[in-house]
């Protein structure tokens, strides 16, 4: 546990204690919304700690309505402890409207924790198809590698290798508009591996996949146009 985080926990217990002893000093009896809200304003302390200390890791995926969650943590925290304080305090209210203010406090918040980690599980999903997606010409430049590497025809070989450095070196961008073509291009690797002891068809495949390539280097300039 690093330095930050033992601060953050330590300022949380001064503040929880200092509530209760301020709600103790101002509460002339002891009831039963006296005893509830110090009970709920310490779960908040709690909770809050624990969301913030192993959920909030930074970057956009605990993002939640374009906030940070610590911001409902600190929120979460703040409302329940000004109304643990006035149920407290306020002797007269009764125990029924104190106790379900305070509990619908809580769902919110714990409702805003579910949603953001939906919401963080959906971008990490997206994210794991974005980096096959962008490494799928990688993974097509391999497949040529090994086909050109069992291949004894030195001119087809050549080509092959050849074919091999140009996906390689192709735009690893990544978009749904791609697939389609990328699909040609594993399809016709497949054709070449299948066929690559017909030289003619080699030949021919090769020629194919290269424009294919070619093609798709021409719509990520595209879409990278389009995104400026």
């Amino acid at each position: 546990m690093n330095l930050n985080k033992i601060y953050f926990m330590l300022i949380n217990v001064i503040s929880v204690i200092a509530l209760i002893i301020i709600s103790f000093l101002f509460t002339k009896e002891y009831t039963t919304i006296f005893w509830c809200s110090n009970v709920f304003t310490l779960i908040a302390f709690i909770v809050e700690t624990t969301v913030i200390t192993y959920h909030n890791k930074g970057g956009v995926k605990n993002y939640f309505f374009g906030l940070p969650i610590t911001f409902y943590g600190g929120s979460y925290v703040i409302v329940q402890a000004i109304a643990g304080l006035t149920f407290s305090i306020w002797q007269s209210l009764d125990f029924k409207i104190g106790f379900v203010v305070q509990f619908l406090i809580f769902v919110v918040f714990v409702i805003m924790i579910i949603m953001s980690l939906t919401y963080k599980n959906t971008l990490e999903q997206k994210e794991e198809t974005r980096k096959m997606s962008s490494s799928y010409m990688h993974v097509a430049a391999s497949r040529l590698n090994s086909i050109a590497s069992a291949i004894s025809d030195r001119e087809i070989k050549t080509e092959i290798f050849k074919l091999y450095e140009m996906a390689k070196m192709s735009n690893p961008l990544y978009s749904e508009r791609l697939i389609p073509i990328e699909s040609d291009i594993d399809g016709k690797i497949s054709l070449l591996k299948e066929k690559s002891d017909n030289k003619d068809y080699a030949k021919k495949t090769i020629n194919d996949i290269k424009n294919l390539i070619n093609e798709r280097n021409n719509i990520c300039k595209v879409l990278k146009n389009e995104e400026r």
